[in-house]
């Protein structure tokens, strides 16, 4: 997420625009992130599930990263990796976080929760400098390499957790803690 977020002008300056149009260009990517958030918001509340969500956010991500990892030297192609890599890493960002906090139980483990993962997710702040250099421009090979690497490492992990998820649901413990709640953990 951090690297689109810092460094889509840079990838956008390269298909040879001026500044202002550089601009201009990196507006619709977010836009369209921001609409598919909201189509994905509503509907994963409706069904009650955030996991499917979240794999669906992830397909997009890794669709886009594919696209700009592998095509160079045609506009159309690449704008639209980027768009569908900023919208994928926004949906699945967005569906992951909801579905982590919704299954943690308190105010104290939310606001615990969401500060751990809040601040693990911008270890990425710290890495995306280092993955879109200008030296590798235009095509931006090791920046794509560590992007889809971790899309990967997201998908993996979302899976595990769901897997965590379905395993503690299952868990029958014997126990009436009437503030267990194990049975309401959600996917």
């Amino acid at each position: 997420m951090y690297a689109f977020a810092y460094f889509t002008p840079t990838i956008i300056k390269t298909f040879g625009y001026s500044v202002v149009q550089t601009q201009l260009h990196s507006v619709p990517p977010w836009a369209a992130a921001f609409g598919l958030c909201l189509i994905m918001a509503y509907f994963s509340d409706k069904a009650g599930l955030r996991f499917p969500f979240v794999l669906f956010g992830n397909a997009i991500l890794l669709t886009g990263l594919i696209i700009l990892r592998v095509t160079h030297h045609h506009f159309s192609l690449q704008y639209a990796g980027i768009c569908l890599t900023v919208m994928g890493a926004m949906g699945a960002q967005s569906s992951a976080v909801c579905w982590y906090l919704m299954n943690l139980r308190g105010h104290k483990q939310r606001a615990m929760g969401s500060g751990f993962m809040i601040a693990f997710g911008n270890v990425g702040g710290i890495i995306a400098p280092f993955a879109f250099l200008s030296k590798f421009a235009p095509e931006y090979k090791t920046g794509y390499a560590i992007c889809l690497a971790m899309a990967v490492v997201g998908t993996v992990s979302a899976g595990v957790y769901a897997l965590l998820v379905v395993r503690e649901r299952s868990t029958k413990y014997g126990n009436d803690d009437p503030d267990d709640n194990r049975e309401y953990l959600s996917l």
